[in-house]
């Protein structure tokens, strides 16, 4: 005899609607996974950020002292990165490389 995963899954869910205490075997007890790849998936995402495009055009100018431009590089695999630090006017640079 043969059942599949999911028939194992639904007994489960089946279960705990009706009072059952099966699911806290589970790996997650239960609690809903992240699906990742979503539009709502803020892993990874910088708060407050400011679009390049909503930025004053001054900037574009270079004319002044102090506007930073901040670049990441992710290697192959996330087990590296190089982040870049420029600032506009001067081009003074800062190289910084991240490792795992």
């Amino acid at each position: 005899m043969k059942i599949s995963h999911e028939t194992i899954y639904r007994y489960i869910w089946r279960d705990k609607k009706k009072g059952g205490d099966i699911y806290n075997f589970l790996r997650a007890k239960g609690k809903e996974y992240r699906v990742r790849g979503s539009n709502k998936d803020k892993l990874g995402q910088i708060k407050n950020t400011v679009s390049i495009d909503e930025r004053p055009s001054v900037v574009d100018e270079k004319s002044r002292i102090g506007d930073w431009e901040i670049d990441t590089v992710i290697g192959k695999n996330h087990k590296q990165a190089l982040i870049t630090v420029v600032e506009r006017k001067t081009k003074f640079m800062v190289i910084e490389e991240s490792r795992k």
